[in-house]
């Protein structure tokens, strides 16, 4: 049985690549071979927490905060050209990685390009609905896109509701 899974979280601080310690120990104590694919300090944190599993290096988003919170949404829009140019490397990336290392299932912790249709995919993010401001924009029709191709291929992709499960007490 094949248990090599591909988990990628997205180099922007350090939250991504924190959230996925606990979901990297939990894929070892199941029996499961984690490889870890992301680029920067990202990368550098789970090199440095989980020394024996093997590392791939990502392509860069080259994605920088602004300097003043207004000024968010101008930054994302001047910075997208070379945030799409990264998706499509890392998608052309994750095909090879796939093939060349027998991976079995993604895990994919807000990297847009780290997923495949015939590998089991999960997408990890802390927003519901993305954000943007933009409601007939690019942006949303690309997260539901992305829920649609999971669900066809067969790997149904959930949205997750904590308050629903804290307020029903499950």
């Amino acid at each position: 049985m094949n248990n090599r899974i591909l988990v990628a979280p997205l180099n922007w601080g350090l939250g991504h690549a924190t959230r996925c310690i606990p979901i990297i120990r939990a894929l070892l104590k199941n029996g499961f071979c984690p490889v870890i694919a992301s680029d920067g300090i990202a990368l550098e944190l789970l090199r440095k927490e989980f020394p024996e599993l093997e590392s791939l290096y990502l392509p860069s988003y080259q994605i920088e905060y602004a300097k003043e919170g207004k000024f968010f949404k101008l930054k994302m829009i001047r910075d997208s050209p070379k945030m799409v140019k990264a998706i499509a490397k890392e998608k052309k990336l994750v095909k090879k990685i796939i093939r060349e290392r027998n991976i079995s299932g993604i895990i994919s912790d807000n990297r847009l390009g780290v997923y495949h249709k015939h590998v089991p995919s999960v997408f990890i993010t802390h927003q519901l609905n993305v954000l943007t401001g933009v409601h007939h924009g690019s942006v949303l029709p690309f997260t539901g896109n992305l829920y649609a191709n999971s669900t066809s291929a067969g790997y149904p992709m959930r949205k997750a509701n904590p308050t629903s499960a804290e307020s029903s007490g499950t």
